[in-house]
C-alpha cells in the first residue's frame, strides 16, 4: 500500500497527534504454532504476515511506529532457521506436525548445508521454507532435505532460479510407522490454475503393480500417479524356476510406492509395505523392493520413494538445472547371477509460479525408479510434475 503524506488533510496537534480519521498499522511478524488452513497457500501466509497500514500518515508519525515494530517492514524480521512450528491442518485434513525456516531476504545457495534449512526429524514432519525474496540455486549445488519428509514446501517472495539440483529424491515419508494417514493436501484457494480445476495432492496416486504366479522373468511396472499423485511401486519378477513374486504398493500424498520382491526357485517374494514402508522382500537367491529401507534379500533393496514437493514463486522461474522427485532405481549395479527386486515409484511436483513453464533449459522430473537387474524388474510408476500459474483464470 503507497504510503501517502498529508498535505491539508491532517493537522499534527500540539502533542504530536494526528487529528484527522483513524489510523491502523499492523507490524510484520512471523508466527508458528498450530495452524488450521483452508489450504497449503494460507498456510504460509499465516505463517508470515507483512503487515497493513491504513489511513493517512505525517512522517513523524510513521517512524515512532516503525521504531515500535507496529510498521510494515517484512525485511526488518528476524531469521528464524529449521524451526519446530506445530501440528497443521489444511481444509480440516490433518498433515501431521511441521518445521519451518523463514529468511528475510533473498538467498543464493552456493554451499548447501542441511541445517540452513532443514530440521533432522524424519517421516513424521514436513519441511515449510520462505525466503522473502529470490532464492537461486547454483550450478553444482543440491538442495535436498537430508531425511525423509511428509512434505517440503517452498514458498518464494521472488524469483526461484535454478542452476543447479532442487528436489525430494527418495525423501518420500514412512508415515505408516509414525504413523500419519494420507489425505488429500489442498494446494491454493478454489478456482483454475493453467486449467486445472482446484489443484491438490490426492491421498492415493498410482496403484502398485499385482503380484502372485507369475511365468514371465521380468516384473510389472507400478502405475503412474496423475492429478497431482505419486507413481505406484513396481511389482517383482521370477528367475529362474517357478515362483510367487511380491506385489509393489500405491503411491500416497507423502511418498510414492514401495517395490515389492523378486522370486527364485520356489522361494516367494513379498510384498512391500504401505505408506511409503520397507520393501517387499526377495525370495530364494533374488532381492527386495526398493522402501524406507529397502526390502532384505540376498540383493537388499534400495532405501527410498519419490517424496512430495511444492513450491510457490510469486515471481519467475528460470535456470539450466532441475527439479527432481524420483525413486531410486534398484540395485542398479548389482548384477552377480542375482535378480534385483522391483522399483519404488515417483515422487510429486507442483509449481505455482508467475509464468506457467520454466524459462531456460531447466527440466521437471518425478519419474518412477528403474527395477532390479538381471531380468528387468518392475519399474516404479512416474509421478506427477506439474508448473501451473499462480493466479487464478
Amino acid at each position: 500500500m503507497p504510503i501517502i503524506y498529508p498535505t491539508n488533510l491532517n493537522k499534527v496537534n500540539s502533542n504530536g497527534g494526528i487529528v484527522g480519521p483513524t489510523l491502523t498499522t499492523t507490524g510484520s511478524s512471523v508466527t508458528g504454532g498450530d495452524k488450521a488452513v483452508d489450504d497449503l497457500y494460507a498456510f504460509f501466509t499465516s505463517l508470515v504476515s507483512v503487515g497493513s497500514a491504513t489511513g493517512v500518515f505525517t512522517l513523524r508519525d510513521q517512524m515512532a511506529r516503525l521504531v515500535d515494530s507496529e510498521w510494515p517492514n517484512p525485511e526488518a524480521l528476524s531469521d528464524a532457521v529449521a524451526t519446530s512450528g506445530g501440528t497443521n491442518s489444511v481444509n480440516s485434513v490433518s498433515m501431521g506436525s511441521y518445521d519451518y525456516t523463514f529468511y528475510a531476504s533473498s538467498q543464493t545457495v552456493s554451499s548447501f548445508s542441511n541445517g540452513d534449512w532443514f530440521t533432522t526429524t524424519a517421516d513424521s514432519r514436513s519441511g515449510m521454507v520462505y525466503v522473502n525474496g529470490d532464492l537461486t540455486i547454483d550450478s553444482g549445488q543440491t538442495f535436498t532435505p537430508a531425511n525423509r519428509k511428509l512434505f517440503t514446501a517452498i514458498f518464494v517472495n521472488g524469483d526461484l532460479v535454478i542452476n543447479g539440483v532442487l528436489g525430494m529424491d527418495n525423501r518420500g515419508s514412512d508415515h505408516g510407522g509414525v504413523p500419519v494417514s494420507a489425505g488429500a493436501l489442498k494446494l491454493i484457494s478454489p478456482g483454475t490454475y493453467s486449467s486445472v480445476s482446484d489443484p491438490e495432492i490426492p491421498a492415493a496416486g498410482g496403484a502398485g503393480a499385482p503380484g502372485g504366479s507369475v511365468a514371465q522373468r521380468g516384473g510389472t511396472a507400478g502405475s503412474a500417479g496423475s492429478a497431482g499423485g505419486s507413481g505406484g511401486g513396481g511389482g517383482g519378477g521370477r528367475y529362474p524356476g517357478p515362483g510367487t513374486v511380491g506385489a509393489g504398493q500405491p503411491g500416497t500424498s507423502f511418498s510414492g510406492g514401495p517395490g515389492g520382491g523378486s522370486a527364485q526357485d520356489g522361494g516367494s517374494g513379498g510384498t512391500g509395505q504401505a505408506d511409503g514402508g520397507t520393501g517387499g522382500p526377495g525370495g530364494g537367491r533374488n532381492g527386495g523392493g526398493a522402501g524406507n529401507p529397502g526390502g532384505p534379500g540376498s540383493n537388499v533393496g534400495e532405501d527410498g520413494t519419490g517424496g512430495t514437493l511444492l513450491i510457490y514463486v510469486t515471481g519467475d522461474i528460470s535456470g539450466s538445472g532441475t527439479i527432481t522427485a524420483i525413486g531410486p532405481d534398484n540395485q542398479p549395479s548389482r548384477n552377480g547371477g542375482m535378480m534385483g527386486g522391483a522399483s519404488s515409484g515417483g515422487g510429486s511436483i507442483t509449481i505455482f509460479a508467475g509464468t506457467d513453464n520454466f524459462t531456460g533449459s531447466g527440466t521437471l522430473t518425478a519419474a518412477g525408479g528403474i527395477g532390479g537387474v538381471q531380468g528387468g524388474n518392475g519399474p516404479g510408476g512416474a509421478g506427477t510434475a506439474r508448473i501451473l500459474s499462480i493466479t487464478a483464470s
